[in-house]
């Protein structure tokens, strides 16, 4: 929700009063009307399940989707995305090749540091190419890898041997 009383929805839907296409995302009114949807278009919107919104920090129109797509649209948005305010992807957030092996991200946190950093966890072996994850991370505002979280690299053991569903501070 944003200080309008909008809300965010994500999912594995694709349409929203079985008219307008949303692929997987929406902002939807108090009163229940569609606000913002991918813009239209021959591939519109999230190739697969939206898992989680999350308002970026700071920002009134913003937000963070993770989930198990690789594409928003025809842009690779492997597992993370950041929409703007007119859903369309936002340029400050860079994923590359993004989340990989399974790739699928369940949950998203934003670090309570105020750095814009998020934590992302479930069930994936790596990010870009940074590698042996252990199906948890911790990012950057702008995509890269925060390497001072410790569990990341081979020689520390795998973070969690099984997918991580849910992260809260």
């Amino acid at each position: 929700s944003d200080s309008s009383g909008d809300i965010f929805v994500g999912g594995a839907f694709t349409t929203y009063q079985t008219t307008n296409t949303v692929n997987g995302f929406a902002r939807i009114s108090n009163a229940g009307t569609l606000i913002l949807a991918p813009p239209a278009g021959s591939t519109v919107g999230f190739n697969n399940i939206v898992k989680e919104l999350l308002p970026v920090p700071g920002s009134t129109t913003d937000v963070y989707a993770a989930g198990s797509f690789t594409h928003y649209g025809t842009s690779t948005a492997a597992g993370l995305a950041r929409l703007n305010s007119t859903a369309t992807l936002s340029s400050s957030l860079t994923t590359g090749a993004g989340f990989t092996g399974t790739g699928d991200v369940r949950t998203i946190l934003a670090a309570s540091d105020g750095s814009g950093d998020l934590y992302a966890g479930g069930v994936f072996s790596a990010y870009n190419t940074t590698t042996e994850l252990g199906n948890i991370l911790r990012i950057t505002s702008a995509g890269t890898v925060n390497a001072s979280f410790a569990v990341i690299g081979t020689t520390a053991p795998i973070a969690f041997n099984g997918a991580v569903d849910t992260i809260a501070s």
